[in-house]
């Protein structure tokens, strides 16, 4: 054997090596993702075809390593890697996935690469016991004694990258061979580093407005207006795919987004969620309405497999431990996680005059209707998203105004429940007497199925029909009901003719509306600000020590102090040191606090309820939206949430840009 023998030998030998240890380490990583990682379960055994990459890069980098069918465990391999690829980001490049082809393209995609090879060529015909035709070259070169030993080379396939084949030239079948896997595994890396091109991002108009690049339509739906019942109506019947919807959302997210900074990030496992779904919807299993609908969640709901931060950077270490509670009642219903939402900063519970919409991990978010305006929040990302249609559903949170205004000020639908419909456990807290997760949809439909899921209650009846939406959908369904408006004109012109024709609309449904005044805001005024520090600096304490970060209230007042990017723009965290300094919760003057607070609010409503003899209270959440200024602050006034947010009652909130509420009696949040 020469010394260049030898040297090819020796190449050939570590390329084996390392080529193998690559599949077999890509494996790994799919089997670790698709268990969860180090943050819990994953998608388990509905993911599929992750279980089928990680199986096939696991014996394949263990057959490339052993020399054991070296050409088609490497073209395998290969298939594999470049198909997950195409399937996450480039689909219609292979052939269209929407429609349920992914098995089909799956198999037959991996399956041409081998049968290019000569091995795989010989392993079909060994198959079909079939004797396989190969060129003279190749013939001779069988039958040839290799180099330095006087035996002849197995009549079986030879492998690729074996040491031992000694052969000084090779034959047109193993050139055409290595031709073919060389192109694969060239290919499939560079297809993963270089996806496709993008669409412009969405531009603002001459007005500051946004206008969206990317289509709202996606195979005939339009995103603005469809309901959940419309989609999965759509998909029980194969005209559209969880995979679709959720890849048409993710687009738009990256050219509608870089405009209003309304989403933080998105999940990395999203389309295999949706093609579970989609799987699921195929066999006939679904878990319910929510099943493969796109949900986006605001940042202080835990997820431990992206991370939770309250738009703060002192937690940006690491994602939560567990989902919260709501995020495994989504989970178990189907739907897709989609991402995280942008919101204000510790839920604006941070400095005297914040900036709504704005974090130091997110930045500012934007009004959809005029990018200079604010969203209002703290929910605002959440809120923006969904005018901007950039998820079906969203998930806000609400102590005080924190749903119902950034509903309101973006124009789209959203609930605060009655509290404790809606677990708090993993959700980053403000006050636990006051705080809620919420749904938030484009419309009403999605909001109650979505509050369905959320808080475990079915809202279905038998012959089938909801009663949330029973209202609604017919002509004068309001009829017998009395409404009370409650103007609040104090927010200005526009929002009192705006509940002029609110109560037009109301009486044309055959409501009776009948204005009130709500007693006891003075007083409520004075009192739940104070309470909301006490209760703050207890339950953020609790929160910190589930984290990694600043363990309590006093190291992340002391973190915001010592990192300027929590200072670009506003500087100021006195609640948080007013909360430091407040009396602890189990201070007597703290509780005859709370008891009034709680007892006045829930008085407010329900003698005006009684007085009048009413069924719900109308009214505004919000002036029209103002400028956005970090130097000035938000310039907000929001007293209608009070009494129900202190009174722990529901607060439903229909789209209208100077947006108007309803509150009702305690647990009402079904009716």
């Amino acid at each position: 054997m020469d010394v260049l023998d030898r040297g090819r030998d020796h190449v050939i030998g570590l390329f084996r090596i390392v080529v193998g240890l690559l599949f077999a380490c890509h494996g790994a990583a799919t089997l670790f993702d698709v268990l969860g990682g180090p943050h819990g379960p994953g998608p388990g055994f509905a993911d599929w075809p992750g279980w089928w990459a990680a199986a096939v890069q696991l014996a394949g980098g263990a057959a490339v390593l052993c020399g054991i069918a070296t050409r088609p465990a490497a073209v395998v391999c290969s298939g594999s890697m470049a198909y997950a690829y195409f399937v996450e980001h480039q689909p219609d490049a292979l052939f269209p996935l929407e429609n349920g082809g992914e098995p089909a393209v799956l198999f037959c995609w991996s399956f041409l690469l081998i049968a290019a090879t000569g091995p795989g060529r010989w392993a079909v015909a060994s198959l079909l016991r079939r004797p396989v035709r190969r060129s003279a070259d190749a013939a001779a070169a069988s039958t040839t004694p290799w180099p330095g030993t006087e035996r002849a080379p197995p009549a079986g396939p030879q492998g690729l990258l074996c040491p031992t084949a000694r052969r000084s030239g090779l034959s047109a079948m193993k050139k055409r061979s290595m031709a073919a896997l060389t192109a694969t595994l060239v290919i499939a890396p560079l297809m993963t580093a270089a996806p496709g091109q993008r669409a412009q991002a969405a531009a603002p108009g001459p007005d500051g407005a946004a206008r969206p690049a990317e289509s709202a339509l996606v195979h005939g739906v339009d995103l603005d207006t469809v309901t959940i019942p419309e989609l999965q109506a759509r998909m029980n019947r194969g005209a559209l795919s969880s995979t679709a919807l959720t890849r048409a959302y993710l687009r738009r997210i990256e050219t509608v987004d870089p405009k209003l900074n309304a989403v933080l990030h998105t999940s990395p496992t999203a389309l295999r969620q949706a093609a579970a779904s989609d799987l699921r919807h195929r066999l006939g299993r679904t878990r319910g309405p929510l099943d493969g609908i796109p949900v986006l969640l605001k940042d202080n709901v835990n997820t431990r497999d992206m991370p939770t931060t309250a738009g703060s950077l002192a937690l940006t270490g690491s994602a939560p431990d567990t989902d919260a509670d709501l995020v495994k009642r989504l989970r178990a219903a189907g739907a897709v996680i989609l991402g995280k939402a942008n919101m204000s900063e510790w839920a604006n519970f941070r400095a005297a005059r914040p900036t709504s919409g704005w974090s130091a991990v997110g930045g500012q978010t934007n009004n959809p209707y005029v990018l200079d305006r604010n969203p209002c929040g703290s929910s605002s990302g959440s809120a923006a998203a969904l005018a901007a249609s950039l998820a079906q559903v969203a998930i806000g949170t609400e102590t005080d105004g924190s749903i119902v205004c950034p509903a309101g000020m973006n124009g789209v639908v959203g609930h605060k429940p009655s509290l404790g419909l809606v677990s708090q456990s993993g959700i980053v807290p403000i006050s636990a007497e006051q705080d809620t997760a919420g749904p938030m949809a484009r419309n009403v439909i999605d909001t109650a199925l979505t509050l369905a899921v959320l808080s475990g209650h079915d809202t279905v009846r038998d012959d089938g029909r909801r009663d949330t939406t029973d209202a609604l959908t017919r002509p004068g369904g309001l009829r017998g009901k009395r409404i009370g408006l409650w103007r609040l004109p104090s927010l200005g012109s526009e929002v009192d003719a705006l509940m002029t024709r609110t109560a037009a609309r109301l009486r044309a449904a055959g409501a009776e509306v009948v204005e009130v005044r709500m007693p006891y805001q003075e007083r409520l005024a004075e009192l739940e600000f104070p309470a909301l520090l006490s209760e703050f600096h207890r339950d953020i304490d609790a929160y910190l020590a589930t984290r990694h970060g600043p363990r309590d209230l006093a190291e992340l007042i002391e973190f915001n102090r010592t990192h300027p990017g929590e200072r670009t723009c506003f500087a100021g965290q006195e609640l948080f040191e007013q909360a430091l300094a407040a009396p602890p919760t189990t201070d007597p003057e703290y509780r005859a606090m709370r008891a009034e607070l709680t007892d006045l609010s829930r008085r407010s409503i329900d003698e005006t309820m009684a007085a009048h003899r009413l069924d719900a209270i109308a009214s505004p959440t919000n002036p029209p939206a103002w400028t956005t200024d970090c130097a000035r602050g938000d310039n907000d006034v929001i007293p209608s949430s009070t009494p129900a947010a202190v009174a722990e009652l529901p607060v439903p909130l229909r789209p209208r840009r100077c947006g108007g509420r309803t509150a009702g009696r305690a647990a009402a949040d079904g009716r």
